[in-house]
């Protein structure tokens, strides 16, 4: 979370704001970045409508769940945790719900741990997934997708049709996993 402030910095102003102690975006703000939203109220909801209505942009990156790695001396285990649900609450109104379920795909990259005593360890899971440009369909952007982008315990989203019909907002998807994606139920214990 400390790197995007400092990239985006490179391009112009970054306004950091604590969300969770306010409800109000500044309103010389171009664009939102809200990461993992622990608390989100109805208002703030309000205020993000108001907000991409009045045609900015908001980036909400998050998950119903993280995973934790429990190293032994052979093999990684791994322990799923809920998380707090900010990040529905915030989606909701939207139309949008995350799915606490467990999606995983054939295509799926290494991520590095950190280990006692310094030192990683490298650790490929199928929950570490990876969206490559030709699962990409970016033409209301203004520039081509670049590069791959990379998701630890990403949740899938439930589209609620007649809810995005009531608010007059619409869904677009614009990035999947493979064809070789699937689900599983949350584990409760170590896996």
């Amino acid at each position: 979370f400390r790197l995007l402030p400092a990239f985006l910095g490179e391009y112009g102003d970054v306004i950091e704001i604590d969300l969770e102690r306010q409800t109000t975006i500044p309103p010389e703000a171009d664009g939102l970045f809200w990461m993992q939203p622990a608390t989100a109220t109805p208002e703030h909801a309000r205020q993000l409508r108001r907000f991409v209505d009045s045609g900015r942009s908001a980036i909400l990156p998050g998950s119903a769940y993280a995973v934790g790695y429990l190293p032994e001396a052979d093999k990684i285990r791994y322990i799923a945790q809920l998380l707090p649900t900010g990040w529905e609450d915030l989606l909701r109104p939207f139309g949008l719900r995350p799915l606490p379920d467990l999606l995983m795909d054939r295509n799926n990259g290494p991520v590095f741990i950190g280990e006692e005593g310094g030192g990683s360890r490298e650790v490929i899971a199928p929950f570490h997934l990876r969206c490559l440009p030709a699962f990409y369909d970016m033409k209301s952007f203004v520039a081509p997708a670049r590069g791959g982008l990379n998701f630890v315990a990403a949740s899938a989203l439930e589209i609620d049709p007649r809810r995005l019909s009531e608010i007059d907002f619409q869904a677009e998807i614009i990035g999947t996993t493979t064809e070789n994606a699937r689900v599983a139920s949350l584990p409760s214990g170590s896996f």
